[in-house]
């Protein structure tokens, strides 16, 4: 299998830094989950990530001062509740590395994002992407667009708000432990056709926590050596245990989802002028010119762009990068 591409296009050569295999990662024997439940369901499986230096403490304090303001990364302190969403506790200023080295006391989320293209952690960080490509198969490989990794540090008791990602996640527990509720994003009573619409359309707090639903969520007993797989669209929340955790969350980007949401970006024009447009999978070929159409448009648009500031080359990024 070819090796994973980086934003630029090119070839990135993955090296565990000589400390870890890639087999010794993620074992073979859990291929069948990886096969048959990707993207479909959640499920545990076993990794090899743990006690890797990169992934200690005072390695992860010199990742964020590396990373600086070019990571993109988050860090929410105080009280949190389960539907509190992003936006509750966030610091826009502060020194992230700071906060990492005495996070066993002071009730916060810190996500380092980007983390894959650091020069210390991205070659170990991109060997475990491949592996997960290569365990999944084409599913994964002839589907996706883009792959990244966020490592989370929190501090013990402390809950990370319900929400859901447009990609798939697949969650590997370091340090502490947690318990990690997810839910079905194809029970319509869990996630709505609306809400994924929104979702998907820009409005990130669009699927909201019930307190009914929780007995509907698979919550998994999260301890370092485990992960569980996320799949797009599956909201999930998680409240860890009596100590500081650590944890990495492998994401993908997906063509299919691209592609939803193009399909629901045009049927979102098509109900303002009073048609009923079918729902995504209804119809194939329906599907298909949709996406083109809103791909045409966007390139159309992309070339107004380019002529209007011709020398103009930002690069946003993911807010999950």
């Amino acid at each position: 299998m070819a090796d994973l591409i980086d934003h630029e296009g090119n070839e990135v050569a993955a090296s565990s830094g000589g400390l870890f295999e890639s087999n010794d990662l993620l074992s073979s024997a859990s291929r069948t989950n990886f096969v048959e439940h990707y993207n479909r369901k959640t499920f545990m499986f076993p990794h090899g990530l743990c006690g890797h230096p990169l992934l200690a403490i005072p390695s992860l304090v010199a990742l964020a001062d590396r990373l600086g303001s070019t990571g993109n990364s988050y860090w929410s302190n105080g009280s949190i509740e389960v539907d509190s969403g992003w936006d509750k506790g966030e610091k826009k200023a502060g020194v992230l590395a700071k906060a990492i080295s005495e996070i066993a006391s002071n009730d916060s989320l810190v996500m380092l994002k980007g983390v894959v293209r650091d020069p210390v952690v991205g070659p170990f960080l991109k060997t475990v992407l491949n592996r997960i490509v290569e365990l999944v198969g084409p599913k994964l490989e002839h589907d996706m667009i883009d792959a990244r990794a966020t490592i989370l540090i929190a501090s013990p008791k402390r809950i990370t708000t319900y929400h859901a990602d447009a990609d798939v996640n697949f969650l590997m527990q370091i340090a502490g432990d947690k318990d990690f509720s997810v839910f079905d994003h194809n029970d319509r009573k869990l996630v709505t056709e609306a809400e994924a619409e929104r979702f998907l359309l820009g409005e990130h707090a669009a699927i909201r926590f019930r307190p009914e639903q929780q007995q509907h969520a698979v919550t998994h007993d999260l301890r370092p050596g485990y992960g569980a797989h996320v799949p797009c669209l599956a909201p999930h929340w998680a409240q860890n245990g009596n100590a500081m955790s650590v944890a990495i969350s492998f994401n993908f980007d997906l063509r299919s989802i691209r592609q939803r949401t193009n399909v629901y970006k045009v049927n979102h024009h098509l109900r303002r002028l009073g048609l009923h447009p079918a729902l995504p999978g209804n119809h194939v070929w329906a599907d298909q010119l949709k996406h083109r159409s809103a791909e045409a448009l966007l390139g159309a648009r992309h070339l107004i762009r380019s002529a209007q500031h011709p020398f103009h080359h930002g690069d946003r990024e993911s807010l999950t990068s």
